[in-house]
């Protein structure tokens, strides 16, 4: 046997240190990337959430002007649901689920403001409504406020609740004793 082919002794394989360091830096590596991951899925569903919202007041506005009938949106201050009600029985039409972790937890008009119980915003045959602002909380402390024009249907996304008052205090109907 030549001395080139010779095995020495001692060093067949990789010993057990060298078994768990690259273990060890496997998980951290996998650790660092779920991290990562669950952090921009917490983020993408949160967006969803908002999406499914404003497409649930689009539906309800293009439904009544097509039909030429009224109909509201209704939820749960708390609740993850939304259900567009249409129709001269107010027959609940479709559901929207925000997901698992979201919930609708204010409602801000210029004449109500509602943090629990069941809101129903109403929608005329012309697909018209009352100026309102929805707040959306998420996981991990995500929270969006978005206002929705009652007779365009534009909407507009906040973070401050102040700033959702104040555009809504310039829709207030004036008193009775404005001059």
């Amino acid at each position: 046997m030549s001395p080139a082919s010779r095995v020495r002794p001692g060093r067949t394989g990789f010993t057990l240190i060298e078994l768990m360091t690259v273990l060890v830096l496997v998980g951290l590596i996998s650790a660092t990337a779920m991290l990562r991951y669950s952090g921009s899925t917490r983020r993408a569903t949160f967006e969803w959430s908002l999406d499914r919202v404003v497409a649930a007041d689009q539906v309800m506005r293009t439904h009544a002007t097509s039909t030429g009938q009224s109909g509201h949106l209704r939820f749960e201050i708390g609740g993850r649901r939304l259900e567009r009600v249409v129709g001269p029985k107010s027959a609940i039409v479709s559901v929207v689920d925000l997901g698992e972790r979201q919930r609708i937890t204010r409602f801000l008009a210029a004449q109500r403001h509602v943090e629990t119980g069941t809101v129903e915003v109403p929608f005329d045959p012309e697909g018209h409504s009352e100026t309102f602002a929805l707040e959306i909380e998420g996981p991990a402390d995500q929270s969006a406020w978005i206002l929705f024009a009652g007779l365009t249907g534009q909407t507009r996304r906040f973070g401050d609740r102040r700033d959702v008052e104040r555009i809504l205090e310039l829709t207030r109907p004036p008193g009775p004793d404005a001059g």
